[in-house]
């Protein structure tokens, strides 16, 4: 979202719109409906992709909340780079070259917040790149994020995996009273040989156990349902979980189970 210092110049970061691509395009696999925002400059969306180009910050912060407001969206994915500071005024015009220039800066609209403030219902997930950084800084930052919003992606630029992948960090607030609700009331759930039965018996276990988890991670197969009549039916899914109770990761266990 670059933005403007003359009517011909403007600043804007390195970034591509890459990852909004691929998050578009695997949206877009699973069934969902979407409208994805791109910079002017950004890398081309396949044509299948519904998508639309903005030309600078403002027009992306229009494009943003108008499209937004007949409430039709659910779920909305903020990656954009969006640009933090533009200059405090715009030249009318060609600033002459070939002489020292001093810019002045103010701070632009914080667009996840006002997204916020007009949609307290609407299902967000933002982003935080950051540099220079610890990690415990940046899960401290994502951390305090994630009490206004569904999930954050934390990454910073001096963490990468062992080929070169970068990490990203999936951070959100330890709300186990919301976690459960994806359980029906009369669950079923077998993780070592010994049934737990109900929804509530399922978050007395997790109150304790999100205490000690730093970070988690669960992987859920397909439901599979067996349609017994009219009106019930019996359903089955496998889970493949992993938990680390430690920074140094010495600690770290998996939980397999099914929930039926």
């Amino acid at each position: 979202t670059p933005v403007w210092v003359d009517h011909v110049r403007l600043l804007t970061n390195r970034f591509t719109g890459a990852l909004a691509i691929e998050i578009a395009k695997q949206a877009w696999v699973e069934g969902a409906a979407i409208q994805l925002i791109l910079g002017q400059a950004s890398l081309p969306a396949p044509s299948y992709l519904p998508h639309q180009r903005v030309v600078d910050f403002s027009s992306y912060r229009e494009k943003v909340l108008s499209g937004l407001d007949d409430g039709a969206v659910s779920t909305a994915i903020f990656s954009a780079a969006v640009a933090d500071y533009q200059p405090a005024q715009m030249y009318p015009g060609k600033l002459p070259s070939g002489q020292q220039l001093t810019l002045s800066f103010e701070q632009t609209p914080k667009v996840i917040r006002e997204v916020r403030a007009a949609h307290p219902q609407l299902k967000m997930v933002t982003f935080k790149y950051e540099e220079n950084r610890t990690h415990e800084e940046l899960l401290a930052i994502a951390r305090q994020r994630s009490k206004e919003y569904q999930l954050v992606v934390a990454n910073r630029g001096e963490e990468f995996a062992e080929y070169g992948e970068q990490v990203a960090w999936l951070v959100e607030e330890n709300k186990p009273e919301e976690q459960v609700l994806c359980f029906t009331e009369n669950v079923v759930a077998d993780y070592y040989g010994e049934p737990i039965h109900g929804r509530k018996a399922i978050l007395e276990l997790l109150i304790p156990a999100l205490q000690r988890w730093i970070a988690s991670s669960h992987s859920i197969t397909n439901v599979q349902i067996e349609v017994l009549d009219a009106i019930s039916a019996h359903s089955v899914s496998y889970v493949h979980a992993w938990h680390r109770i430690s920074e140094t990761g010495q600690d770290d266990y998996e939980v397999r189970g099914q929930y039926h």
